[in-house]
């Protein structure tokens, strides 16, 4: 559909009408149709958008790069506990988890 779209054959609100979106994956695809109308606009307006940051504050961001970087990266799609992000992550996550449970705990404990 993309190069229906793209050239105008069919509009994303065509496609949109179609779809039954009780189910998850059709609701995923007016997501992405969504946001590739958007993007276009994004475009028409903006083209140097393309190519270059949106906000040209993100252009000064240091960005790792060589051997280490590879390493790192690789140790952090493998989950490697010992990835800083990996550890901050894994903190995050068991700190919310055990808010969730006091929280739902909590709601238990007021409807008794």
């Amino acid at each position: 559909m993309s190069a229906y779209l793209h050239f105008g054959n069919i509009h994303p609100r065509t496609m949109a009408a179609d779809l039954d979106t009780r189910a998850a994956g059709p609701r995923a695809y007016l997501r992405e149709l969504a946001f590739r109308d958007f993007y276009a606009g994004v475009l028409a307006a903006w083209p140097r958008s393309a190519w270059w940051n949106f906000n040209a504050d993100f252009d000064t961001i240091e960005v790792d790069d060589g051997r280490e970087a590879e390493r790192a990266f690789a140790a952090w799609k493998e989950g490697d506990p010992t990835v800083p992000a990996m550890k901050e992550a894994r903190q995050e996550y068991a700190r919310l988890v055990t808010r969730r449970w006091v929280l739902v705990r909590g709601r238990r404990e007021r409807s008794r």
